[in-house]
C-alpha cells in the first residue's frame, strides 16, 4: 500500500480543485441521482461519484502514486521524524474527496435527508445533486420585527422555497429591519398597518367559522388567529393581482417557529419537485406536524440544536398512540404541548382562500382533492427554548373568571397559571427584592424543565419511545442550516 504525506495530498487537492469543480458540476447538470431502494449511506452516494471521478482523473491519480512511491523511497527517514503519514487506501481517499466535494458544491442547492427513525439505527444521507424545478413555492407568515429569521430563511431556501411573504406584527418597523429585508430579492414584507384595513374587504371575515372567534368577549388568542388568517388572505389577493411580480404555483402558511420537511425517510428534499410531481387533481396538501422536544433548557438556535421530536399521531397509528400517549405526555395535559392538526400548502388559483391558520380551500374548484401526507411533516419548535416560550401566555389577557372560555392551549394555560402563582401572588414587600426575583425565576425554570425538557437523565425514556415509534430523531435541518452558514 502506498503512503502519502498529508501536506503533499493537500497541495495536490488545492491544485486539482478547479478541475474537480468543473467535472462535478458538469456531471450534476447532465444527470440526476435517483432514489435507491436500499437507502444508501452518505459514503455510498458520494462514493459513486468518486468512482466516476477516478476514471476521469486517472492520470492525476497515477501521478500521485508515482510521487508517493518516490517520496517513500527517498525520504522515508525524514518523514518519520518530521511529519505524520497516512495510509492512502480507498476509504481514506473517498472520505477526503467527500469533504472536498461538499465544500465545492456548498454554494449550490444541496440535498441532505435524514431517515425518520423509529429505532436507534438512525441514518443520514447526502445526495450531491443540482435540482432544477419549474414549480414555484412560497410561504406567508406573520412575524415580530425583532425576530431573527436567518436560519428559517436559509433552510427554506435550501429546500426550494422561491419567495417569502412576511407580515410584521407592528404598525411601524425599525429602519434597520426594513433595510435588511429590502436587500433580499426573495422576500416581500408588509406591516400590520397595511394588512389591517383589509378586514373591510375580506371574503373570510364574515364567515361563520370566523365570527365565532370575533364575537366579544374575545380571547387574545382569537385576535392572533384572526389577524394571521387575514394576513394570509391579503397576501393571496396581492399575489393574484400581479402587483408583487411574484408568480407562485403553491403557497404555505406557517409560523417562524416551524420548518417544512417534505419527505421523511426519502431522498427528496426539494419541495418544488415534490409538489410539482403531484396529480393536477390535488389542490391542497396537509402536512401533519411533529413537535420538537428540547434536551436542555435554553437553545441558542432551536433549528440547529434540537433534533428530537414527538411524532404526530397520524404517523404513529391509532392503537400504538392510544396505548402510550399518557406515558409520553408525563405530567402535561396532553402529549403534544401545542397543536397537532398540521399545516397546509395549496395551489395558488384565483379562488384560493385560507381556512383559519391551518388549512386552505378553493371555493369554486370543487373537483380539487385534499391530500394528507403519510410522510412529509411540519417540524414545530414552539416549545424548544425556555427564553422564547416564557412569553407565550402574554398573547392572552383573559381575566381569571373568563378562563373557561379562554382559547389558550392547555399547556399554555398551565404555564400562565404557574407564572401568576409565582410572580403575582408573592408578598408585596418582595417586589423589588432581586434575590426573591432570582429564586422565583429558578422555580419557574425548574417547573418548565420538569414538564418539557428531556435531559440526559431521560436517555432511557427517549430510547424506549424512539424504538416504539412515538419519538424520532431528525437532524436534516441542523445539517442544512450549518452547511448554508459555511457557504455564506
Amino acid at each position: 500500500m502506498q503512503r502519502l504525506c498529508i501536506a503533499e495530498l493537500t497541495d495536490y487537492m488545492q491544485s486539482a480543485e478547479p478541475t474537480v469543480r468543473r467535472q462535478v458540476l458538469g456531471a450534476n447538470r447532465r444527470r440526476e441521482v435517483r432514489d435507491t431502494a436500499s437507502q444508501a449511506t452518505c459514503v455510498t452516494h458520494v462514493g459513486n461519484q468518486v468512482d466516476a471521478l477516478r476514471s476521469i482523473h486517472r492520470q492525476e491519480f497515477e501521478r500521485i502514486q508515482l510521487v508517493s512511491s518516490n517520496m517513500a523511497t527517498s525520504r522515508s527517514q525524514s518523514f518519520k521524524s518530521k511529519r505524520q503519514k497516512v495510509r492512502l487506501n480507498v476509504a481514506t481517499l473517498r472520505s477526503i474527496l467527500c469533504m472536498l466535494l461538499i465544500s465545492l458544491i456548498g454554494s449550490r442547492r444541496i440535498n441532505i435527508t435524514s431517515v425518520d427513525s423509529t429505532t436507534n439505527d438512525f441514518q443520514e444521507q447526502v445526495s450531491l445533486r443540482n435540482i432544477e424545478t419549474t414549480t414555484r413555492v412560497g410561504i406567508v407568515c406573520t412575524a415580530r420585527p425583532q425576530s431573527d429569521l436567518q436560519s428559517w430563511l436559509d433552510y427554506h431556501r435550501a429546500i426550494g422555497i422561491s419567495h417569502f411573504f412576511i407580515v410584521f406584527d407592528a404598525v411601524e418597523i425599525p429602519l434597520s429591519v426594513q433595510q435588511r429585508y429590502r436587500r433580499l430579492r426573495d422576500v416581500t414584507f408588509f406591516t400590520s398597518s397595511q394588512t389591517q384595513p383589509w378586514g373591510q374587504n375580506s371574503d373570510i371575515f364574515h364567515l361563520n367559522r370566523m365570527q365565532k372567534h370575533i364575537n366579544a368577549p374575545m380571547c387574545g388568542v382569537d385576535r392572533v388567529f384572526i389577524q394571521q388568517a387575514l394576513n394570509a388572505e391579503f397576501v393571496i389577493k396581492e399575489v393574484l393581482s400581479g402587483k408583487l411580480g411574484a408568480r407562485l404555483d403553491w403557497l404555505f402558511h406557517i409560523d417562524t417557529d416551524e420548518l417544512i420537511f417534505p419527505l421523511v425517510g426519502s431522498q427528496e428534499l426539494d419541495i418544488g419537485r415534490f409538489l410539482g410531481s403531484l396529480s393536477k387533481s390535488i389542490g391542497r396538501v396537509i402536512f401533519p406536524n411533529h413537535e420538537a422536544v428540547p434536551e436542555r433548557l435554553n437553545n441558542v438556535d432551536p433549528f440547529v440544536d434540537v433534533t428530537l421530536f414527538r411524532r404526530n399521531h397520524k404517523h404513529v397509528g391509532a392503537e400504538l398512540y392510544t396505548k402510550y400517549k399518557n406515558i409520553a405526555k408525563r405530567d402535561n395535559p396532553r402529549n403534544f404541548l401545542g397543536y397537532s392538526n398540521g399545516k397546509s400548502a395549496a395551489r395558488v388559483l384565483d379562488d384560493l382562500r385560507p381556512v383559519g391558520v391551518h388549512k386552505f380551500e378553493h371555493i369554486r374548484s370543487a373537483g380539487l382533492k385534499e391530500l394528507t401526507l403519510a410522510d412529509g411533516v411540519i417540524l414545530h419548535y414552539g416549545f424548544a427554548d425556555y427564553s422564547r416560550v416564557i412569553g407565550r401566555f402574554a398573547h392572552c389577557d383573559c381575566p381569571k373568571d373568563f378562563t373557561h372560555k379562554c382559547k389558550r392551549l392547555p399547556f399554555d394555560m398551565e404555564l400562565a397559571h404557574k407564572y401568576d402563582e409565582l410572580y403575582l401572588l408573592r408578598p408585596n414587600n418582595s417586589n423589588n427584592n432581586s434575590t426573591t426575583n432570582t429564586l422565583l425565576e429558578q422555580a419557574l425554570q425548574r417547573w418548565y424543565e420538569s414538564r418539557v425538557v428531556l435531559n440526559p437523565e431521560s436517555s432511557e425514556f427517549i430510547e424506549k419511545f424512539i424504538k416504539l415509534g412515538m419519538f424520532t430523531r431528525i437532524t436534516t435541518p441542523s445539517i442544512v442550516i450549518q452547511q448554508q452558514r459555511r457557504t455564506l
